[in-house]
């Protein structure tokens, strides 16, 4: 039992803890301690140091001072609190090497101080992974091997370590830990299944005493699948069983793990052929601007973007990217643009000192089967042709005598095994004795020398005449890399995040909504398997997303229970045709939760048709967002605005409109006139007034005021009825009507009034235009010392963007410098308050049952500029 801690009692350890020193009753923060140590260690300011020689300036010493745990740690007994704090140590550890890792300058020394660290902290067992506890070893183990440049070292031997704790266990941390998972987010249990399906495999792979810990690591398993019952974790499950089945059967992972080993910290994933080939077809299409590290692949993971997969399957980075079909010429293009790209790198470092003969003779022969076959089928002649370009050292037939002769060395080396296994069969079988078989190999051998001799010689001659020229290695170096620059003029740069980053990607997370566990469950879900078995359980495809969508489909089946998911699972099979347009919708869930449940119902009370054209519709809308911010800089006038411009308001503007207009469809019958409107109304979301709008509402956070000036194509008119075309009239007419619905105040009051201003020259109007189209208008009529303002409209497009107001805020000023400015407005117009706020009208007198309609309002008043500044 832990000294300090009752039975049953746990003590938990927050992010930011905090403990007070028993003496002076200081407050400390540990954590913050914890961190300067290992800045100072990576700094050489400390020297890394481990006390398991009875060290007392070790680093366990120090972290047990923090505490006030030195005896306790001299005197070699357990205890929680300084267990706890070698956690947190370990933790900010794996999170300070995550971040120096995003650092490009910082590669070089972040590599020497892991390995520093792995071997004098790391570097024996037991070691100071194992002092933080099982409990806390096995969340460390999972978080270090989501990093890959500790996975590769400490990571693993955490993982090594881990096998072990468990070998040895109590049995009751079986059930203690899966107790203890109730607690942890759906983000948390999957990369702990995934976690456990590394550590089942290490077991496999060693001796029966690990076989203990491959027993409770399936109980394990198969007690979270009991307590948490929510699909996302259950495809998990299944999955990790799968593995570990075949794992126990054929165990892939080796027993002994070297240094810099990423197997040795995450199990490698199993790789279909599917798998392989896209991946290498997209590297002939795309050149990411991030190194691919040996095992890292490229895959689409939606319909708008690709990741890079490490060999863990598990995604590191994305980007966006359209792009279009795989062909055979991507194939054998991208195959090319790796083998160049690993040739060149390693001929880079190489020819920067020297190659040595057996570094020689590996690159000329990893040419000779990746890169020449491609290059001489491309120009029309045999590879020696293309090898006697390189350099002049040997000419084509000299070349062709040496490929030759290496194929008679690799065929007799491949007679010999087939030999000596037909041999080792028959002394297996007692058909021969073994000393017999010995002979006859040895004579198989002698003859095979024999033959060969002059073979070998001529081979060796070759590579010696290669070696001393050597001017040939840097001239194979100079035409690797040439080929590998002209592939990458032809393949598209792409800039790639890290998933991390799609928190504060405003196209992934425009109203940022999203929790921080969403770039974690993200990556659970783009692993290729979880992907094809999701897939298949729900009859969808996941790739046929647009990515943003994916991500908030993914944040609804990660709350959703049983019931909802098998309501959603159920639509879905019924409406199999229109699936993906339904799940595209999902992204409205970033702006509100309660929409998952609102389309569900939605699509459940729609026709078949319906469905597909109010959903394929939505799915179009979504699909241009991307567009639409990067043509909306295009709507200001200056480039300091343009660069100032916040598009992620743009995007919510235009999620949220869309949105509604979605839901308000579910609260209609859905006959032909209602379907053709939402049809109508989806596609002005998309127009360029709408736009434009979005534009100009996002401007409002900015420090002034945006002014009409600031917007493009935007034009202010005043003119006299006779002065307007018929067709201008009538769209002033259809604005009006759009805003007042057909209410019977606008048949009785607003039309009337309207039609007789627009045949009236003593009105004039105001009216603001985007591209000739009107946006909104109101006009004015002389009385006397008065002037009557009314009419005032803006189209529905534009509304609750600010436009509206701006063009009223310039007429009123020209209007009301010298004269007071009247109007009627009826009180549950929303624009009232606007006019007594903003543009300084008063009640001048109640007006009661307008024109018998039922509705009240007020005669307003606005004096004039020189009245108002006294007043002021």
């Amino acid at each position: 039992m832990v000294e300090g801690v009752g039975r049953g009692e746990r003590v938990e350890v927050e992010r930011k803890w905090k403990l007070k020193t028993t003496e002076r009753g200081e407050t400390k923060d540990v954590r913050g301690s914890l961190r300067q140590i290992i800045q100072e260690m990576y700094d050489g300011k400390k020297k890394v140091v481990s006390d398991f020689d009875s060290n007392p300036q070790g680093i366990q010493m120090e972290i047990a001072k923090l505490v006030g745990q030195e005896n306790v740690r001299r005197e070699g007994r357990k205890a929680r609190k300084f267990a706890d704090t070698v956690n947190m140590f370990l933790e900010e550890l794996i999170e300070f090497v995550k971040n120096k890792s995003k650092i490009k300058e910082e590669k070089k020394k972040l590599q020497q101080f892991i390995e520093q660290i792995d071997e004098i902290l790391f570097g024996f067992s037991p070691n100071i992974a194992n002092e933080a506890g099982l409990e806390n070893l096995i969340n460390l183990g999972a978080l270090s091997t989501r990093v890959p440049e500790a996975q590769a070292w400490f990571g693993g031997k955490m993982t090594g370590e881990t096998v072990y704790e468990l070998a040895f266990c109590e049995e009751k941390i079986v059930g203690e830990t899966v107790e203890r998972l109730k607690g942890k987010t759906i983000a948390e249990k999957l990369d702990f299944i995934n976690y456990l399906t590394t550590l089942g495999a290490h077991s496999s792979a060693n001796d029966s005493s690990a076989y203990r810990a491959y027993d409770k690591i399936n109980r394990i398993i198969r007690g979270l699948a009991e307590i948490e019952t929510r699909p996302l974790v259950q495809y998990a499950i299944q999955l990790s069983e799968e593995r570990l089945s075949r794992e126990e059967e054929n165990p892939s992972v080796s027993v002994v793990h070297f240094r810099g080993d990423r197997s040795g910290g995450r199990l490698h994933a199993d790789q279909t052929v599917a798998v392989v080939e896209e991946s290498v077809a997209l590297l002939g299409k795309i050149q990411p601007d991030v190194v691919l590290e040996q095992g890292d692949k490229i895959l689409r993971i939606s319909k708008d973007a690709v990741a890079i997969f490490d060999h863990s399957n598990n995604g590191r980075f994305y980007s966006y990217y359209e792009g279009s079909e795989l062909d055979e010429k991507d194939r054998e293009r991208g195959l090319l643009a790796v083998a160049t790209g690993s040739a060149n790198e390693f001929l880079e470092r190489a020819t920067k000192t020297a190659l040595n003969p057996l570094e020689l003779e590996r690159v000329v022969a990893y040419a000779q089967s990746r890169i020449i076959p491609s290059v001489s089928a491309q120009k029309g002649v045999n590879p020696e042709d293309v090898w006697s370009e390189i350099y002049g050292v040997a000419n084509k037939e000299e070349w062709g005598e040496y490929f030759k002769n290496k194929k008679i060395i690799e065929n007799a080396r491949q007679q010999a095994v087939e030999y000596r296994a037909d041999l080792v069969q028959k002394v297996e079988s007692g058909e021969m004795e073994n000393a017999s078989a010995e002979k006859k190999f040895g004579d198989f051998l002698d003859d095979q020398e024999r033959k060969s001799g002059q073979i070998y010689g001529s081979v060796k001659n070759f590579l010696q005449k290669l070696y001393q020229d050597k001017s040939f290695a840097d001239a194979l170096a100079e035409f690797v890399k040439k080929i590998y620059e002209e592939l990458n003029r032809e393949r598209k740069s792409l800039k790639f995040a890290d998933y991390d980053s799609i928190l504060n990607d405003s196209n992934l997370n425009p109203f940022g909504e999203a929790e921080k566990e969403t770039p974690l469950l993200l990556q659970h879900l783009h692993e290729p398997k979880m992907m094809s078995l999701i897939n298949s359980d729900l009859n969808i495809n996941l790739k046929e997303l647009p990515l943003a969508s994916q991500i908030h489909l993914l944040r609804y089946l990660s709350e959703a229970d049983n019931e909802r998911f098998g309501r959603l699972k159920k639509l879905l099979g019924e409406r199999a045709e229109n699936a993906n347009e339904i799940l595209v919708s999902f992204l409205s869930y970033s702006k509100d939760k309660t929409f998952g449940e609102k389309i569900i119902g939605l699509a459940e009370g729609l026709s078949a048709k319906d469905v597909k054209t109010i959903f394929s519709k939505y799915a179009e809308l979504v699909g241009s967002i991307g567009k639409t911010e990067s043509e909306a800089r295009a709507f200001l006038t200056k480039k300091g605005e343009k660069e100032k411009l916040k598009t992620t308001k743009i995007t919510q503007e235009i999620i949220n409109r869309a949105g509604d207009i979605l839901l308000r469809a579910g609260e209609k019958k859905m006959d032909s006139p209602a379907l053709q409107d939402f049809v109508q109304q989806i596609e002005k979301t998309q127009n360029e007034i709408v736009l434009m709008a979005a534009v100009f509402k996002s401007m409002q956070d900015s420090e002034k005021k945006p002014d009409l000036s600031e917007v493009a194509n935007i034009d202010l008119e005043i003119v006299k009825p006779e002065e307007m075309e018929s067709e201008e009239k009538e769209e002033m007419l259809g604005i009006a009507k759009n805003n007042y619905a057909n209410s019977e105040f606008y048949k009785k009051v607003v039309e009337p009034a309207l039609i007789k201003s627009l045949e009236s020259e003593e009105n004039r109007f105001y009216v603001l235009k985007h591209k000739g189209k009107i946006v909104s208008f109101c006009r004015f009529e002389d009385r006397g010392r008065e002037k009557y303002f009314g009419s005032f409209n803006t189209t529905q497009d534009a509304q609750r963007s600010g436009l509206g107001e701006a063009f009223l805020q310039r007429a009123i000023e020209a209007e009301g410098k010298e004269n007071d400015i009247v109007a009627n407005v009826e009180e549950n117009n929303p624009i009232a308050k606007k006019y007594f706020e903003t543009f300084s009208f008063q009640i001048q007198k109640e007006l009661s049952d307008v024109e018998g309609t039922g509705v009240d309002g007020w005669e307003i008043i606005r004096k004039r500029k020189k009245e108002l500044r006294d007043a002021a």
